[in-house]
């Protein structure tokens, strides 16, 4: 089984890109780059998001392997309570959100210190929180 690591390489590789074009093309270092695919670091959170983007995956295809794919953002659905909530939102705003909480559940599995996975839940649970909020309420109603 892939790590999160050679799954980046791997996207990379098939996308013709060196280590520095990917770093350029995501604002990192080439060793940033270098250090994740060796399996000698992970991602930020932020940055899991940004690889997933910018390869056209989920962020859970990257940290665990979920090959589930990225549903296409055209279909939009309606929500019905409350009124304030009655915005349209794009079906892959959910799907995001399932996939934060899909990274959140297999922190444990992954290799790194119990300070680590406790930092990065965290983290993850504010991006999914804040994004949560979005989704909801509209941009303006985040900070």
């Amino acid at each position: 089984m892939m790590d999160m690591g050679t799954r980046i390489a791997d996207l990379r590789q098939k996308k013709g890109l060196t280590q520095a074009e990917l770093a350029k093309r995501i604002g990192v270092n080439k060793s940033t780059i270098a250090f994740w695919e060796q399996g000698r670091g992970k991602p930020y959170p932020q940055n899991i998001q940004t690889l997933a983007d910018f390869f056209g995956v989920t962020p859970a295809y990257l940290t665990v392997g979920d090959t589930t794919p990225k549903p296409e953002p055209i279909e939009t659905v309606k929500l019905s309570q409350p009124p304030v909530a009655a915005k349209k939102y794009k079906a892959s705003d959910k799907r995001k959100l399932d996939d934060l909480e899909l990274v959140i559940k297999h922190l444990p599995d992954m290799h790194m210190s119990r300070d680590e996975q406790k930092s990065v839940y965290i983290t993850l649970a504010e991006i999914r929180d804040e994004y949560a909020m979005k989704v909801l309420f509209g941009e303006d109603s985040v900070n």
